[in-house]
């Protein structure tokens, strides 16, 4: 029978949280260099093939944390690649296309209630209390104020980059509430299944309809490009994955609030993109709704031995 103990939340897996907010707000004006050069396939293709390089070069000094042969096969681990890498990272690319960086990230800040309200009805130990509902609702409020706002600054021309990114929300949601039972995977393992997977996928169809050209793509999108492979993919998902097996999908899923936060700092920084009022504002509800997340003091069960390397 599997082991569990109840934690709680601590230091180590909030560092965890904020870690990972800056690294994925920096992949929004990442992305936005780089798929303007190359294309939304690429981008994904790219940026997978060298998480799985990395991840691969990193496992060549740890052997060990490889599973059996039989456990790659695992229908689980292949939705969650599908759903956590393949999928949102072509409909993020492309919706970037066509939406600034820092409304991709903004926008992206839908997952945490889709994750919360699908773990009450997916898991046992993740259930809705009175004071979560009220972070959701909080931090709801600025994501609605956000996309309204969008919607009416860009346009309805443009209506389908924006749901593009409500469907990679509903993706990433998805792929937190499936990680759960791949607990005794090594978290580094899962990451890396994931952007195999989509390599597999995304590079045979970025040759054929995109047909990217190397040396073409300037220094700078090299640049993104690197950061999101090694950086933004390799390392924050396997990071992810981690968290998710030490504090549950729903805790993990408040990264979505503080995404939109550094998205919207990196690209007035690095992109010179502005910083409307109504964004403060938004933000605001977003950082309340932290706070109450953070004093609601949620316990939550995790896997005793589970690998988390």
């Amino acid at each position: 029978m599997t082991d569990f103990h109840h934690k709680k939340i601590g230091l180590f897996e909030v560092s965890i949280l904020l870690g990972l907010s800056m690294i994925w707000g920096s992949a929004f004006g990442a992305i936005k260099i780089a798929v303007d050069e190359t294309g939304p396939l690429s981008v994904a293709a790219i940026r997978s093939l060298l998480a799985v390089l990395a991840i691969g070069g990193y496992l060549c000094f740890r052997p060990s944390l490889l599973p059996p042969l039989s456990e790659w096969l695992n229908k689980r681990l292949i939705f969650v690649g599908v759903t956590g890498t393949l999928a949102p990272f072509i409909l993020i690319s492309w919706a970037e296309l066509h939406v600034s960086s820092s409304l991709a990230g903004l926008l992206m800040g839908s997952g945490p209630l889709l994750t919360v309200l699908g773990g009450h009805f997916v898991t046992k130990d993740e259930k809705l209390n009175f004071k979560r509902i009220c972070a959701v609702l909080i931090g709801m409020c600025g994501v609605i104020l956000l996309f309204a706002d969008g919607l009416a600054r860009v346009g309805t021309s443009l209506i389908w980059a924006q749901l593009a990114l409500i469907a990679a929300a509903l993706c990433y949601s998805s792929s937190n509430l499936s990680v759960k039972p791949l607990a005794h995977l090594p978290a580094v393992i899962i990451a890396g299944s994931s952007f195999a997977i989509t390599t597999l996928i995304a590079l045979p169809l970025a040759l054929i309809i995109e047909q990217p050209v190397v040396t073409h793509i300037s220094l700078a999108a090299w640049g993104a490009l690197i950061w999101l492979g090694i950086v933004s993919t390799a390392l924050a998902f396997s990071l992810r994955y981690m968290l998710i097996k030490r504090a549950g999908a729903g805790f993990t899923s408040n990264v979505g609030y503080l995404i939109p936060v550094m998205a919207v700092l990196i690209g007035w920084v690095v992109l010179d993109e502005q910083i409307e009022s109504v964004k403060l504002v938004a933000l605001a509800f977003i950082v309340v709704s932290i706070i109450i997340t953070q004093r609601a003091g949620v316990t939550v069960k995790t896997y005793k031995g589970a690998k988390t390397s």
